[in-house]
C-alpha cells in the first residue's frame, strides 16, 4: 500500500476499516484531513460509512476548516438516500462555513443550485441565484463555467424569464462544447473538463438557449 493509499479506499469492509483506523491512530497530524479524504472516496458506494467517518472526525478531531466539505458530503449522501430536506439543510450549512472561511472554496454553490432546481424549491431560487452571483469567481475550467452560466440561466428563466437567461444559456453551451477539443489532454481533463454532459441540466439549458430564435 502506498503512503497515501490507506485513506483513499474506494471499497470498505472490516479488514479495510481496521487497517484504516490503525493507520489513523499512528498518524501524528492531518487526522481530520485524512478522514475527510476517505469520506469523499466512499460517498458513492458506501454513503453510510462516509457519514460515519464524518461523525468520527467531529467527535475525535474537530476542525471547523473542514466543515464546509463535511456538510457538502452529508448533503450529497442525504440526497442519494432520498432525505431531501436534510440534503438541502446541509447544503445551506455548507455555504455558511464557506462564508466563515472565504479562502477555502468548494463546488457547494453549484450543488446548492442543483438541489434547489431539482426539488423545485421556488422560495429558494433567488437565494441560490444570489449565492452563485456573489460567490462565483471566473476560472479557466470549462466544467465550472458551464455550471455557473447554465445554472444561473435556469434560475433566471424560472424566476422571471428575463432575456439574460438566453445569453447565459448560450455561454454555457459554448463552454460545454469545449470538452470536445480538450478531452484528449489528460492534464486539462484533470483540471476541470467533464467527460460527458448529463441529461439534466443540459437539456433545460439547451432549451433556453434555443428559445432565442423564437
Amino acid at each position: 500500500m502506498g503512503r497515501e493509499d490507506w485513506y483513499r479506499n474506494e471499497t470498505w469492509n472490516e479488514e479495510i476499516s481496521a487497517a484504516f483506523f490503525e493507520k489513523l491512530k499512528k498518524s501524528r497530524s492531518q487526522k481530520t484531513q485524512n478522514l475527510k479524504i476517505q469520506a469523499y472516496y466512499l460517498l458513492d458506494k458506501h454513503p453510510e460509512i462516509s457519514i460515519g467517518l464524518i461523525d468520527y472526525a467531529r467527535k475525535n478531531c474537530p476542525d471547523e476548516f473542514y466543515e464546509q466539505e463535511f456538510c457538502l458530503f452529508e448533503s450529497q449522501v442525504y440526497d442519494k438516500l432520498g432525505k431531501y430536506d436534510l440534503a438541502l439543510g446541509k447544503a445551506l450549512e455548507s455555504i455558511k462555513w464557506r462564508n466563515k472561511y472565504p479562502g477555502h472554496k468548494t463546488n457547494n454553490i453549484y450543488w446548492l443550485a442543483r438541489l434547489v432546481l431539482k426539488r423545485n424549491k421556488i422560495e429558494l431560487y433567488k437565494t441560490a441565484l444570489d449565492i452563485l452571483e456573489e460567490e462565483r469567481e471566473p476560472t479557466p475550467f470549462p466544467s465550472h463555467e458551464y455550471e455557473y452560466f447554465g445554472l444561473t440561466s435556469i434560475l433566471i428563466n424560472r424566476i422571471n424569464g428575463d432575456s439574460s437567461s438566453v445569453e447565459r444559456a448560450t455561454k454555457a453551451i459554448e463552454w460545454a462544447s469545449m470538452d470536445k477539443n480538450l478531452l484528449q489532454n489528460p492534464r486539462k481533463r484533470y483540471l476541470g473538463v467533464f467527460k460527458r454532459k448529463p441529461d439534466w441540466p443540459h437539456d433545460e439549458i439547451q432549451k433556453i438557449a434555443n428559445s432565442k430564435s423564437k
